[in-house]
């Protein structure tokens, strides 16, 4: 069966990234040259784009290994362009399953280790419909020297990369996004997609509410993404059979990464722990499948295990039990009533009272008697107001877990 593999380019700097870079990375050991059906290689981008893919020397080695195909977008500028990759991504999937054909799912700026596509192979051969990979980010320019160095050129046509040399380069090389998810100093991502425990020198622990989806095989037709192909209420509706799930948790067989330049993401930050904004994104940002997914201890690097690992990895996931007050286990309930209702009490305050409750309402009511904050009607109101529409505490008003502010001179 033929791999439809999908990619949403547009914009002469990315189309450069992708010629340049992501390309030469497919072209590996394992990878396309080395199918056993010649894959459907769809391109999304616009007349500009296809006229500068069309005119770059790989183009030909491509055409020589896929059926290309140029599926042509309206690119606005004003435009959301996340609107536009799930424009691409629905479209890809509708026409994918006129073929019940499985998708690759690449981005632009991805670089793939040896024997990915291969492995993908073997996977549609074993009935997978579904396979989930974690894509760190590292710094685009830093990968650029490391390629010069370890090529001579950026203008080579292969790169090869095994897969535990790609992880270790990449989390050496970490661009500000993944920086960001590093947990240290008690800080978290204001973006929690992913957290990552340093191991050692070379290894990371990946604890990942959201994977990128490296392929998809649909069981239900006319299911498409509401926000993006990894977002909420998606990859449980086209593929509801997780017993044809297949996680990658390390990086021993294959790897897969992104790049972004230095001035990219620049607005990322890391913000002091707190459970309760941080169950407030979970509830807004997470489905079933994001909880099966966190359960997995992912090991991105050389993912050689060493003796202290197994403490670190504990503590790691002690921590974040704490930090969510659930835990990890896929909900998966025999009625849909009980479905919904555990969906409804996963999503209420319910679910939520606990110390940090008590500690909070108790907070807020010495500050009422102590004169520190004024109790009017107005703001009782707006307090439940905020409970009942965001699911959480309007912690925004009190100073937890945060270190006293220094009093300005």
């Amino acid at each position: 069966m033929n791999l439809q593999i999908i990619n949403a380019v547009w914009g002469k700097k990315y189309i450069d990234t992708f010629l340049q870079l992501s390309l030469p990375t497919q072209f590996s050991t394992g990878n396309l040259k080395t199918l056993k059906s010649k894959p459907n290689y769809i391109l999304y981008t616009d007349q500009s784009g296809k006229e500068q893919i069309l005119q770059a020397p790989i183009y030909k080695k491509l055409q020589e290994h896929t059926h290309v195909i140029f599926r042509l977008i309206d690119v606005d500028k004003e435009r959301c362009h996340f609107d536009i990759l799930l424009q691409c991504h629905s479209d890809a999937i509708k026409e994918a399953n006129k073929l019940n054909a499985p998708i690759v799912f690449l981005a632009p700026d991805c670089i793939l280790s040896m024997n990915v596509f291969s492995y993908l192979e073997k996977a549609v051969d074993r009935k997978k419909r579904l396979i989930m990979i974690c894509s760190a980010r590292m710094s685009l320019e830093k990968y650029k020297e490391i390629i010069q160095e370890k090529e001579g050129s950026l203008l080579n046509e292969e790169v090869q990369w095994t897969s535990q040399d790609l992880a270790k380069t990449t989390i050496n090389n970490l661009h500000h996004r993944g920086k960001c998810l590093l947990m240290t100093d008690d800080k978290i991502s204001s973006h929690p997609s992913q957290m990552y425990w340093r191991l050692d020198e070379h290894n990371l622990l990946a604890k990942s509410f959201h994977l990128h989806p490296l392929l998809i095989w649909p069981e239900v037709h006319n299911v498409y993404p509401l926000l993006s192909a990894d977002g909420k209420d998606f990859l449980e509706r086209i593929c509801p059979n997780s017993s044809k799930w297949e996680t990658i948790k390390d990086c021993s067989e294959v790897s897969l990464f992104e790049i972004s330049s230095d001035e990219q993401f620049t607005s990322d930050s890391r913000i002091p722990i707190n459970s309760f904004w941080l169950r407030k994104w979970v509830n807004e940002n997470t489905s079933e499948a994001h909880f099966h997914f966190i359960k997995h201890n992912i090991i991105l690097g050389d993912s050689i295990p060493k003796p202290h690992w197994n403490e670190k990895i504990s503590e790691a996931n002690k921590f974040l039990t704490g930090l969510l007050k659930v835990k990890y286990k896929e909900r998966i309930y025999k009625s849909q009533f009980a479905n919904k209702l555990s969906r409804y009490y996963h999503s209420s305050l319910l679910s939520r009272v606990d110390k940090d409750f008590f500690k909070w309402h108790l907070l807020l009511f010495y500050y009422v008697i102590t004169g520190k904050k004024k109790l009017t009607w107005k703001k009782f109101k707006d307090h439940f107001f905020y409970l009942f529409k965001y699911k959480n505490f309007p912690v925004h008003t009190l100073k937890l877990n945060r270190k006293k502010e220094k009093k300005k001179v």
